[in-house]
């Protein structure tokens, strides 16, 4: 046991104040004072004595003992910036040691997060995105250098009141704000109409419900996509037109010499010919057309049975699994236009009739959606152009002009539904029309 520890210091105590008193006792025994007065005596000597050496002794113990409240009071308000100088004492040292290296790691800890939040901060500040966060009290906490222009104030917006900042914003954005609606909207800003995708969301911070509202500006993605679009489909059309005006311009030069010499019989293979290719050319155009102008649907009730019989006679398919009792609300003409062009698919893709099938699956629940599900053997999509097969103009086929798909797409969604185009296991295309009920 060490004398300077806490352990010696109090056997240390003990043993002063007993022979203190043992002293005192022999002391008055030897003056003849009464036994009993020499035990008193005695006995207050070594408590005095006692008490005095504890307080000499435990004095410095005392002052470690409070440095270490004033420090973990310190760590309690985050300042982590003291430390205790150890004396000497093994015990204790070891306790303030441990103190000293908690304050270290914590200030190392501070250090790193105020590195990470400056880098973040940084990157926020010098983002496109404009963002908004707003407390539970719809007070603005944080913003970023985009939100503050984008909303036009020339004062802090944090600690504003979240429907004082948006009303200084465009009126469709603050509208759309207000109702916390996501979605796409457009705007003017600085004489330039563009367009913006509000996204927010909702989380916890400090204990407090905090919501954050992301402004995003898609104009550039939107004209550069719609650039690429216009390319595509002047080149499609380009070479369809070419493909249809050369032998046309072809065929009119030799009727025009046929004519001349009155050969009437050669005559009409020529504007058989002509013919042709304008009707191509004319079908080619219409599809375009259809995509471009597809109406709002009509909705009806449309009786499953009858609409089956109308597909058998344009492409012959394999019925699977039953026929719902209930109908579906749809627009007639577009959906069975949107079966139609799946079953045109299907006897393409180099599958064998009795494999090009169509099913029938209502949602097990509550009967809210129907599944029109085609499907067939024949070789597949490429894994690399399935993602890309609902995109207009895009095609697998030689022949194709990439707009079968893409309208089947706008009718699924115009209807509030899906087209999901997939490889089958066993080879083979599926294509899953997910359409509401009603």
């Amino acid at each position: 046991m060490q004398f300077f520890s806490l352990p010696g210091k109090m056997l240390f105590s003990i043993a002063i104040s007993v022979t203190v008193g043992i002293a005192i006792f022999v002391f008055c025994t030897q003056l003849n004072f009464p036994k009993t007065l020499s035990v008193i005596a005695a006995i207050v000597s070594s408590i005095v004595t006692g008490a005095i050496l504890s307080l000499i002794l435990t004095h410095s113990l005392q002052k470690r003992i409070a440095a270490l409240e004033s420090g973990l009071l310190n760590l309690l308000d985050n300042e982590y910036s003291t430390s205790i100088t150890p004396q000497g004492n093994g015990e204790f040292d070891r306790l303030i040691s441990l103190y000293n290296d908690l304050s270290q790691q914590l200030r190392n800890e501070r250090q790193k997060l105020y590195q990470r939040e400056l880098l973040l901060d940084t990157v926020i500040q010098n983002s496109d995105l404009a963002l908004l966060l707003v407390d539970g009290q719809e007070r603005v906490v944080y913003c970023n250098a985009q939100s503050q222009s984008l909303f036009g104030q020339n004062i802090p917006l944090p600690g504003m009141p979240f429907s004082s900042v948006i009303e200084k914003g465009p009126e469709a954005l603050s509208s759309m704000m207000a109702q916390n609606r996501e979605g796409l909207i457009s705007f003017t800003i600085d004489k330039h109409r563009a367009v913006y995708h509000l996204s927010i969301g909702s989380f916890t911070l400090h204990a407090e419900a905090h919501t954050l509202y992301l402004i995003k500006q898609l104009t550039r993605e939107i004209t550069r996509k719609e650039i690429e679009i216009w390319k595509k489909v002047i080149r499609v059309i380009s070479h369809e037109i070419n493909n249809s005006l050369a032998p046309i311009s072809s065929m009119a030069n030799s009727g025009k010499k046929l004519l001349e010499r009155q050969n009437s019989e050669r005559l009409k293979d020529v504007f058989d010919t002509i013919s042709e290719r304008s009707k191509h050319l004319i079908d080619f155009i219409d599809q375009y057309i259809r995509l471009a102008r597809l109406p709002i649907p009509d909705r009806k009730a449309i009786a499953w049975q009858p609409l089956l019989l109308r597909l058998q006679q344009h492409y012959a398919f394999q019925q699977k699994g039953n026929i719902p009792e209930i109908p579906i609300y749809a627009d007639s003409a577009q959906l069975e236009q949107a079966l139609i062009n799946l079953l045109k698919n299907a006897h393409e893709s180099g599958s064998e009739i009795p494999d090009v099938q169509l099913s029938l699956q209502l949602d097990s629940e509550n009967a809210s959606s129907v599944d029109i599900v085609v499907c067939d053997r024949g070789q597949g999509i490429l894994p690399e152009a399935l993602e890309n097969v609902l995109l207009p103009l895009y095609t697998t086929k030689a022949t194709g002009s990439g707009i079968g798909l893409a309208l089947c797409s706008e009718i699924a969604e115009a209807h509030g539904g899906k087209l999901l185009i997939t490889n089958r296991a066993k080879g083979g295309v599926e294509a899953r029309l997910t359409l509401p009920t009603n």
